[in-house]
């Protein structure tokens, strides 16, 4: 089987690049032909040669249209924070998720789930004093 065409993997990445960059602000992602042949690693010429440009065009102006209805302000902030709380519960979801498997894993292999609990005892600090001299 024969490797994929440099123009097939151009355009995947530049299409790849294009839906991340579109969700993020464009001072962060900047959508020109020298940005995103930078940020995907290939020669702008590249780009100009696939006919690529249209497409980097039209996300750059979804880009500017999201950036333009996104709220501003105060209504903004409180969004931006809604946005953030429902990624934390869903990560905290997630974690849940994760400590119920091993509760059970635990149960399962004979462990009592309560001692996954209990906390470590402290390390030994003391040095030993095992050949020093005495004054």
């Amino acid at each position: 089987m024969g490797r994929k065409s440099k123009r097939d993997t151009v355009t995947e990445a530049v299409q790849h690049y294009l839906t991340e960059a579109e969700a993020q602000s464009p001072d962060t992602h900047p959508l020109d032909v020298g940005s995103v042949a930078a940020a995907v690693g290939c020669a702008r010429s590249s780009i100009y040669n696939y006919g690529l440009q249209n497409d980097i065009l039209m996300a750059a102006q979804r880009q500017r249209e999201r950036e333009q209805t996104q709220p501003t302000g105060l209504k903004g902030l409180i969004h931006q924070l809604r946005d953030e709380i429902t990624a934390m519960e869903t990560r905290n979801l997630a974690l849940l998720e994760q400590l119920n498997l091993v509760e059970a894993n635990a149960a399962r292999l004979g462990v009592d789930p309560e001692e996954l609990y209990r906390p470590l005892l402290k390390p030994p600090r003391h040095a030993p004093t095992t050949g020093r001299r005495r004054k």
